[in-house]
């Protein structure tokens, strides 16, 4: 937008009310000025052309209520100081222009530091023009997130609810908690310290002269609980990202945009981007580069390329990317560390063919060999002694290689002799030119039995803690004794330990177990460096298929006898003949320094393709007995080496009874097609020299009908089989009752006006049973999902991420209820989007024919559903901290339907806030989705976090009987009785003690919980930081966080040895599954705050955040024990299931027919 053509800018440094809005109740006229403020204008607008406008002496403040000309002054002097901005800031773009040699990459409006404080702390209501507006508050949009949206019927008037991106409001206790003795009662309770009760209204009308009104809403808070630094470092800003969205569709290189900006720190810093980290740039520009793959990225004119990456891009006259020999002065500031390595002017194109490509699809990650060797093949003058062979041009080499790497992978003896940092030390680097740590390579170490003593002085660790790089993985056996303190100190520093289950025929690891955990913990590319055990081991024919590229550097020196030297083990033919172990072909020998880099071919085949070409190389015997047998039969007449051998497939056998066909003989075995088919063909040749031309004449007659018979027998063998159903679907009616804020259209009352806060259960009659027939239902954050009886799918709520699965665009407008009538009436229409709050059917041709559904399931911004043959379909997306994450690799928002064709034989699934499981009918459980808090049980690297959206199994046992899930976290209980947790532990949500407290604690891995285990779980659930199962006995159970009643407990009736307490040794924590009293529970439910139980009496408890009536309780005041709803819809009900959404409930019972 053009920034000439703003009103005054001044104006939004102006504090004051609307116009005739009410003040204690009683309307304030215009005329009205008496005991207001003096009124200062900061600067005329003569001064202004000359002036900045960040030297305005001092804000507009008006305490009462002025009219538009109060403000602006009249139409003449307003006309001529919007001129006068636009005067302003021409003038200072063409200076800028005649003076920087550089353009600049941001393009911020005037004052726009200043203007950010203002909209940030709204101490007066604001009055601006609709482009200042929308010039500005891209800047601050980050510190907002709206709630709602009203309109007038004419719409010309737009009213915009939000609230702060921190906010959780206070709430008071419902009743009179005993206290200690001699301790006072507290007024209220807050929910945590950090917490912003801040909210405002912006209210926007646009006529002749369009303006736009932001004050804060009656019952905010004066004044943020945080300052504005603190919100851009949690969040940046949609005008900032703009930023650099426009940088990175030219094409740029995203460290490279990152560099250009820190080259302006006060533009960045006014824009809020002290935070700004080059990730943000990466997240910016991903959709861009998935839809542009063919695009090479290029680096601004003077951005040293080689700092990050080995080499330096020019483009060249015929338009070929050449290798400069010229780089220029970083523009990274910041003291970089002693031991930090600078590539000199030579090329590293020669590496390229040999990298991993990251945008490959793999099963197993790319492994890349690299080591040094001396010219008799020795690595080390004798084992355990650290032996020098790279010249400094192969070290940075070397460097360059590991920056290029997910993981770098060496073995225990390589550690115990060397101490290394395995760490990437390029200067440019993660942890060296402030790039984060995130993107250094993980340090991975093959230890079977244990044998690396782990302590803090350790290299490894010591670079974790000095920001250098990542903390190391350890591989080990199932029999390697680890000490509990040893791996709670190696977590600690961000490090793990793997175990590895499957051993090869000498009682080693196997290396496709290794690859594959380090594939399913979202490693793409392994570099391996050593030592002389690991490196001559996959030189061995059984695992040269898993190596892609082999990168070896020869020193110029002999380190003689009784060196470790690197070589496979030796080959033999049948008769005993020694023969080369491995044959490298089309070898490049490129010298660097005084040494000499060897690259062997890389491969190209797939990884797949290689698995099932090992696969094929242990089935020789039988393949060559087969085909012994298959050649003796095509010696004997043609008739008889039709008959079906013992490999022959069965169909073709009953198919062809007493009639062999010519085409039988291609076919015999399961394994070769060649064997077969040429002594077929020199059968036939051998009788068409001793037939006569008449019984030839026969044959040729009588071989199109044979040949016809096999082609109609084909088709048969290509028909899909038929369905196998391992589900079924719920046949009893339902009744459904919605409670909470409806607000948009997630309770399904349709567009009434008293739909918006339903403080009681209330019978939703647009699902009655006999109309609509409900079976089923699924709740998510802001939106549910319906199975009816008749193989439907009912949606409602929020669609603007696809959740709902249909087109839901409207031409209406919102309604606005503060300045219409306060009738209560369900005539009245409260403006909501009728296609989003009146459930609809998806249309049945958005699946294909006779699928038949039994399950619906629903997160927060996705939706899901099964059907009675194992399939999984789904639509929406997911999201992540920074914003849409997607739905899966290829598809941001997926709005209609799709098929998940991973999935197979899938029996039940439970959604998190942005994560899903699956449990199929082996007892097996998949898990997709966002794993930033680790809730997918599954390691999740940053960089390629968009692995969490493909379905995979991770670590845990077979025979799993059911699982459940928090936002955040999830659980699955086994056949044994036992329960396994993993996820975002912050609050002990997962019962477990590890890390229970720490803001950032996570069990990585699925974890056995004592505490649960062996009581016969039969369901389970969790909110945003506490979970809920039932027992065996009934019991219902609670643990988690307790400073907002999630419990349904009192507090002061917990043990200490049940709770953890905060520094002031508050209870805030209970860490010990716990009953609620009172309740025979059969269904529990939970949300972020609030939760439900159904008892055996078919009665409705409800407990927790009641701030928008989802409790059903009646009252916004918080729930703090657990309290039966008791209300006339449901008193006398037998209700059967409960559902909790992120601000309203929902209740079921049988539908009496």
């Amino acid at each position: 937008m053009d920034h000439a053509s703003n009103a005054s800018v001044s104006s939004l440094e102006a504090s004051g009310s609307e116009v005739g809005s009410p003040r204690n109740g009683v309307p304030v006229q215009a005329q009205d000025v008496s005991g207001t403020k003096e009124i200062e204008r900061a600067c005329d607008t003569r001064d202004a052309v000359n002036e900045d406008l960040s030297e305005i002496t001092s804000p507009i403040n008006l305490s009462g209520a002025l009219g538009k000309q109060a403000l602006h002054g009249d139409e003449n002097e307003s006309t001529q100081h919007r001129a006068t901005i636009g005067g302003v800031q021409s003038s200072s773009t063409s200076t800028s222009q005649g003076t920087k040699a550089t353009p600049s990459l941001f393009n911020n409006p005037p004052n726009l530091a200043r203007i950010r404080k203002v909209l940030f702390e709204c101490k007066d209501p604001i009055e601006i023009s609709l482009e200042e507006f929308e010039t500005y508050w891209p800047f601050i949009d980050n510190v907002w997130v709206k709630q709602r949206s009203n309109a007038s019927k004419e719409g010309h008037c737009t009213t915009d609810y939000y609230m702060c991106r921190l906010r959780r409001p206070t709430h008071r206790t419902s009743e009179t908690r005993p206290l200690p003795e001699g301790k006072r009662p507290r007024k209220k309770r807050v929910r945590e310290g950090g917490i912003c009760n801040f909210q405002i209204k912006v209210v926007r009308f646009e006529g002749a002269y369009s303006t736009v009104t932001i004050a804060r809403t009656p019952g905010s808070c004066s004044i943020h609980s945080h300052d504005l630094d603190y919100i851009d470092r949690v969040k940046r800003n949609s005008g900032l990202m703009e930023y650099a969205r426009k940088e990175s569709v030219k094409g740029y290189l995203p460290s490279s945009i990152y560099t250009k900006f820190q080259e302006e720190p006060d533009k960045l810093g006014e824009a809020g981007g002290r935070f700004f980290t080059v990730t943000d740039v990466r997240n910016i520009s991903a959709k861009w580069r998935i839809q542009n793959p063919e695009v090479n990225l290029v680096a601004h004119e003077g951005y040293e390329y080689q700092k990050g990456h080995g080499i330096v891009k020019t483009q060249s006259t015929d338009g070929v990317n050449e290798v400069s020999s010229q780089t220029k002065s970083t523009s990274i500031s910041s003291a970089l560390p002693a031991d930090t390595l600078s590539f000199p002017q030579f090329s590293l194109e020669f590496l390229h063919p040999y990298l991993p490509n990251q945008s490959e699809r793999r099963e197993f990650p790319h492994v890349t060999l690299s080591y040094a060797s001396s010219m008799d093949s020795k690595i080390s003058l004798q084992p355990g002694m650290q032996t020098v062979l790279s010249g400094p041009e192969a070290k940075l080499m070397t460097h360059y290689l590991r920056s290029r790497h997910d993981a770098i992978l060496v073995g225990v003896g390589t550690v115990l002799a060397d101490n290394p940092g395995l760490n990437c030390r390029l200067e440019g680097a993660g942890g060296f030119g402030g790039l984060g740590r995130m993107w250094q390579p993980r340090p991975v170490i093959i230890d079977p039995m244990g044998r690396w003593p782990i302590h803090p002085e350790c290299r490894m660790l010591r670079t974790a803690v000095e920001g250098k790089g990542k903390a190391p993985w350890v591989v080990l056996s199932p029999g390697a004794q680890i000490n509990p303190q040893t791996l709670v100190m190696l977590k600690g520093y961000g490090g793990d330990f793997l175990r590895i289950v499957e051993y090869n025929q000498h009682w080693r690891l196997r290396w496709e177990a290794v690859f594959r955990a380090l594939a399913s913990e979202g490693i793409k590319s392994v570099m391996i460096e050593g030592g002389g055990t690991v490196l001559s081991e996959l030189l061995n024919p059984e695992y040269t298929s898993f190596i892609d590229s082999i990168v070896v550097t020869v020193a110029p020196t002999y380190l003689g006898r009784g060196g470790v030297n690197v070589s496979p083990d030796s080959k033999q033919d049948q008769e005993g003949t020694p023969n080369a172990a491995l044959n490298p072909r089309d070898v490049k020998w490129m010298p660097l320094g005084q040494n000499v880099i060897i690259m062997p071919p890389k491969k190209n085949t797939s990884k797949s393709v290689e698995a099932s070409t090992e696969t094929v190389k242990r089935s020789t015997r039988v393949r060559t007995s087969a085909r012994q047998a298959t050649i003796t039969k095509t010696e004997k007449p043609v008739k008889e080496s039709t008959k079906p051998t013992a490999k022959s497939t069965g169909k073709s056998t009953a198919q062809s009874a007493g009639k062999p066909t010519v085409k039988s003989t291609t076919k015999p075995t399961a394994t070769s097609t060649k064997s077969t088919a040429k002594p077929s063909k020199m059968a036939t040749v051998t009788k068409s020299t001793t037939t006569t031309k008449k019984r030839k004449a026969d044959e040729e007659e009588e071989k199109p009908r044979e040949i016809k018979r096999s082609r109609v027998a084909q088709p048969r063998q290509a028909k899909p089989k038929a369905k196998v159903v391992i589900n079924e679907a719920p046949k009893a009616k339902l009744n459904v009752f919605v409670c909470g804020e409806g607000s948009s259209g997630e309770l399904g009352l349709g567009t009434a006006k008293n739909v918006i806060d339903v403080k009681r259960p209330r019978l939703n009659k647009l699902l009655s049973a006999e109309e609509v027939g409900v079976v089923q239902v699924a709740v998510g954050g802001m939106h549910c999902l319906a199975l009816t009886h008749d193989n439907k799918i009912f949606s409602w709520g929020v669609n603007d991420q696809g959740a709902l699965g249909r087109e839901t665009e409207w031409e209406g407008g919102y309604k606005d209820i503060e300045n219409d009538s306060d009738s209560d009436s369900d005539d009245e229409d409260s403006g909501l989007n009728p296609r989003e709050s009146i459930p609809t059917a998806i249309p049945a041709t958005a699946f294909p024919e006779d699928t038949v559904f039994v399950e619906v399931a629903a997160a927060d911004s996705a939706s899901f559903a099964l059907t009675d043959d194992g399939l999984v379909y789904g639509w929406g997306t997911f999201r992540s901290n920074d914003g849409i994450l997607g739905f899966d690799a290829s598809s941001h928002v997926q709005r209609t339907p799709t098929l998940i064709p991973s999935l197979k034989k899938i029996t039940h699934l439970t959604c998190g806030a942005n994560h899903v499981l699956a449990l199929n009918d082996q007892g097996r459980v998949y898990s997709w989705g966002s794993g930033q808090q680790n809730q997918l049980g599954r390691r999740i690297v940053e960089r390629n976090r968009l692995n969490g959206l493909q379905p995979r199994e991770f670590g845990l046992p077979k025979n799993i009987v059911h699982i459940g899930s928090g936002s955040y976290h999830s659980f699955a209980v086994h056949t044994t009785g036992n329960v396994y947790a993993w996820g975002l532990n912050s609050f002990g949500a997962t019962a477990l003690r590890e890390g229970a407290g720490d803001d950032e604690a996570a069990i990585v891995h699925p974890t056995l919980v004592e505490s649960l285990s062996n009581r016969n779980i039969s369901q389970i659930c969790g909110g945003s930081h506490h979970s809920v199962a039932i027992a065996g006995d009934g019991e219902c159970l609670v643990w988690g966080r307790l400073d907002g009643f999630q419990s349904g407990l009192k507090i002061d009736t917990l043990s200490d040895d049940a709770v953890i307490k905060d520094e002031r040794d508050r209870p805030r924590i209970l860490i010990a599954p716990t009953p609620v009293p009172g309740i025979n529970a059969k269904v529990v439910a939970a949300a972020s705050d609030h939760s439900l139980a159904i008892d055996a009496d078919g009665r409705a408890w409800s407990w927790g955040f009641s701030a928008t009536y989802q409790t059903g309780q009646g009252t916004q005041d918080d729930i703090e024990v657990a309290t039966v709803i008791d209300n006339t819809a449901t008193r006398g009900k037998k209700l059967n299931w409960a559902g909790a959404g992120g601000q309203f409930s929902v209740l079921t019972e049988p539908a009496s027919m």
